[in-house]
């Protein structure tokens, strides 16, 4: 017989699949809680990111057309 190798994913699947509803419908509130905060945590750590930049004079202004004629020759 072989064995075949289970992915992580899979395995948490499976565990979650034997919770009873409840827990299941609990899990996935605290995962969407989770994700929730951590793109909020990613956003602030842009938002520090972007705002260092400004203040440093890394941040160029510019129309659209500015921006592709830059792109135009960053490729050239």
């Amino acid at each position: 017989m072989a064995l075949t190798k289970t992915s992580p994913f899979q395995s948490a699947l499976d565990v979650v699949e034997k919770l009873p509803e409840l827990q299941r419908e609990h899990l996935i509130q605290v995962l969407q809680h989770r994700f929730v905060e951590d793109r909020r945590n990613d956003l602030a750590t842009n938002i520090h990111e972007a705002k260092s930049d400004h203040k440093q004079g890394k941040v160029k202004r510019g129309s659209v057309r500015d921006l592709m004629k830059e792109l135009r020759s960053c490729a050239d």
